[in-house]
């Protein structure tokens, strides 16, 4: 059976494992996107959000998570609920290996505290990629294949690299502006619209959210609101510049940024390969931004026996 196959493979009894007050565990892992034998046969599993961050993070540093199951995370607010789970599941049994949950900063900080061997860590920077914006490590890398519009100097791409990053700025403003005027949002929500099971249910639900809206723009004033939303705007994005002159590289959003330093000079590289060969440079000579990653991930990922 499946429990003398494992006990063969791995040379111990697995059948404690393999009891019922384990599936919870089990099936939590499984919707995560790892496997049982990832559980049994691995040292632990690291979830990451970034779609390029389990390949990265595997180059950039194999010694730290060399047995490890790296595998990429769905949307957070469902990994959020596996998470409970798993935290819940651990209350009835203890965990076999670490289930370590990587999330980016995203301007959003995570409430979860890990437990145990649910360990939950989030990177001080926007996202991984946030960790490359070495202008030293890319201008060598820079060196090394074809590029349209080769930067002239280390400085031009130093300077190149903080103008596109504060070219995000705007958005930033406008996005976190708008939210302050606190509409109604159109947007159907699964929760509500799932659970019920007719459409005459349905409707009444969002009918009172488009008179909801209704009520809060009917006497909007378009000009008033405009200038409103300006001044609002202008305020916040002096603020956000002189926040960013000296921060940029953390609140910037860092794959959009290598995205458009690579169009800027006509990088020939795949943006995926261009990627590994940053983390790859920035792993040889131990940078300052690779020792800072290095050290967020040594607080969750065990040392090796």
């Amino acid at each position: 059976d499946d429990c003398a196959l494992l006990h063969l493979r791995s040379g111990r009894d697995l059948s404690p494992i393999l009891k019922q007050d384990k599936a919870e565990v089990f099936e939590a892992i499984k919707r995560l996107g790892a496997q049982t034998s990832d559980v049994l046969f691995m040292r632990g599993c690291v979830y990451v959000e970034g779609r390029h961050d389990a390949e990265l993070l595997e180059l950039g540093f194999p010694e730290r998570l060399a047995g490890f199951k790296v595998a990429q995370l769905g949307g957070r607010q469902e990994v959020e609920k596996e998470i409970r789970s798993l935290l819940a599941a651990q209350e009835k049994t203890a965990m076999d290996s670490p289930q370590i949950f990587l999330f980016d900063l995203d301007r959003k900080l995570s409430d979860l505290d890990g437990k145990g061997a649910v360990r939950v860590a989030q990177w001080n920077r926007y996202c991984f990629e946030n960790y490359l914006l070495d202008d030293d490590v890319m201008y060598d890398v820079l060196k090394e294949v074809k590029v349209d519009n080769r930067p002239e100097s280390r400085a031009h791409l130093r300077a190149s690299l903080k103008e596109v990053a504060h070219a995000q700025v705007r958005g930033v403003v406008v996005r976190e502006i708008y939210k302050t005027y606190e509409y109604e949002n159109l947007g159907l929500r699964a929760s509500e619209v799932d659970s019920l099971e007719t459409y005459e249910a349905i409707g009444p639900v969002l009918t009172r959210r488009l008179v909801a809206i209704q009520k809060q723009t009917d006497k909007l004033d378009e000009a008033a609101w405009i200038a409103d939303f300006a001044q609002r705007c202008e305020k916040r994005h002096k603020e956000l510049t002189e926040d960013w002159e000296v921060k940029w590289q953390s609140h910037c959003d860092g794959k959009q940024v290598l995205a458009d330093l690579q169009r800027k000079f006509g990088i020939s590289l795949a943006p995926l390969d261009f990627k590994k060969r940053i983390v790859l440079l920035m792993a040889q000579r131990k940078t300052e931004s690779w020792h800072i990653a290095d050290n967020i991930l040594s607080n969750v990922v065990p040392k090796r026996d």
